[in-house]
């Protein structure tokens, strides 16, 4: 049962989507949030409570998702540019953290507004070309995307909301 706006959000995307029924709370919830930002002439997204007037919730919920997307992206490029199963965290940040320096310097620029990457490409360059074009931006350095795979929440659960809405950016 959604709770939270963001799950409600889901649950009502996905309902649309499979013809569905969604959950009396998404109902009641998305009807209260129309509306509240019809009546006071607001954006849809702070009446349905996505996003706090002042910009907190970490930042609007289109943002988040594309983070989500981006941030597994980079954890399958993790696993794929290890050099052996036993690599930790930081020396495959390390490898990864070249891999994009060297894409973004050579490459990026080229293959930008191609709907899909060269089929000919190793997966750990189409998997950076994917996350780049989530334009949720990459960590620069190792030291960022280390902080990125420490932090909760970057690498996504396939029965999380967010992961649902993600997959359909």
């Amino acid at each position: 049962m959604p709770t939270t706006p963001v799950e409600m959000l889901a649950d009502l995307f996905e309902a649309l989507h499979d013809e569905r029924p969604c959950a009396v709370t998404t109902r009641e919830w998305f009807t209260a949030g129309l509306l509240s930002a019809l009546r006071r002439d607001e954006p849809l997204e702070q009446g349905l409570r996505l996003v706090s007037p002042e910009g907190g919730n970490g930042g609007s919920v289109s943002r988040r998702l594309r983070m989500k997307k981006r941030n597994a992206f980079l954890a399958r490029a993790l696993q794929v540019v290890a050099l052996d199963d036993n690599a930790g965290l930081w020396p495959r940040c390390v490898r990864l953290a070249e891999e994009i320096e060297r894409f973004q310097r050579s490459e990026w620029a080229i293959y930008r507004y191609r709907d899909s990457p060269p089929p000919h490409w190793p997966e750990a360059r189409t998997l950076v070309w994917l996350a780049l074009r989530c334009d949720a931006g990459l960590p620069g350095t190792a030291k960022g995307l280390y902080a990125v795979f420490k932090s909760s929440g970057a690498c996504c659960k396939d029965s999380d909301w967010e992961t649902l809405l993600a997959n359909f950016l």
